[in-house]
């Protein structure tokens, strides 16, 4: 890279502003490549004259450039100048490649990490029979670009309110397959879930418990605020399930859930 170091010990030559002067026109003439050279300036004082030394080699020691001069005192204002040509003029007759190299490329941004998790927050309300639901969940998403699939689990529990002399609770908990298509602004993701629906009661007088299998498709679309996203999403049950109690009440599970939900990338 460009280097002007200067040596002086003449009131004809400052080190500070011959420094500046030569690497701004190396800098300029090389027009945007990396200048590959070293300056040296030699300014020793001679009773009453200077005697000037320029020289210039590439960064393998190749000599490119060796001028000398006598500057009487009357000559010392126009020192500066005359630097400044001799260096101009020896670069102007060399090729460029000579004493430059190509601006090293930028390097290309990193790849995102095609790997990230996906945390979930889906309260929403059945429709067709009455309840609301709370869900948690977690999906390990993968992919490139602007589409990911994903697996994952969803924990919720529902109420629907009383039937009889109580009230059944319903817990679920599915696994997820899902596809995403998540783009700057927005995303959209849809799949399948299965697992299991567990109902308890509270309030019985003798409580049973029922397990049964569950299956769903589901749709979410949502607005991005950066790794965060807020939107809405419907889940579809196309199983029939039935809430009893001893004496003959009878409720049916939501097949349709629909509601706002959150997510969160990390």
């Amino acid at each position: 890279m460009a280097e002007v170091r200067v040596r002086s010990n003449s009131p004809c030559v400052e080190a500070q502003p011959v420094v500046e002067r030569l690497e701004s026109l190396l800098r300029g003439w090389a027009g945007g490549a990396q200048v590959n050279l070293q300056l040296l300036v030699v300014a020793e004082a001679e009773r009453e004259r200077t005697r000037l030394l320029v020289s210039g080699r590439d960064s393998a020691g190749e000599l490119l450039l060796e001028r000398e001069f006598d500057l009487v005192p009357g000559a010392c204002p126009s020192a500066l100048a005359l630097l400044e040509t001799v260096v101009e003029g020896a670069i102007r007759d060399l090729p460029v490649e000579a004493w430059t190299q190509p601006a090293a490329a930028p390097l290309p941004p990193p790849s995102p990490d095609p790997w990230r998790l996906r945390l979930k927050f889906e309260p929403d309300l059945g429709l067709l029979a009455t309840s609301a639901h709370v869900g948690l969940g977690a999906s390990l998403m993968y992919g490139s670009g602007d589409q990911a699939l994903g697996v994952g689990l969803l924990a919720s529990t529902g109420w629907s309110g009383a039937l009889g002399q109580g009230t059944p609770l319903m817990q679920r908990l599915l696994l997820e397959a899902a596809w995403a298509y998540d783009p700057a602004n927005f995303g959209v993701s849809a799949g399948l879930r299965s697992g299991l629906l567990w109902v308890t009661g509270v309030g019985y007088g003798d409580n049973d418990q029922a397990v049964a299998f569950w299956w769903e498709a589901f749709a979410q679309i949502f607005y991005r605020f950066g790794p965060l996203g807020l939107g809405v999403g419907v889940a579809l049950a196309p199983l029939d399930h039935q809430l009893s109690t001893r004496s003959g009440e009878l409720r049916r599970v939501s097949p349709i859930r629909f509601g706002p939900h959150l997510v969160f990338d990390l």
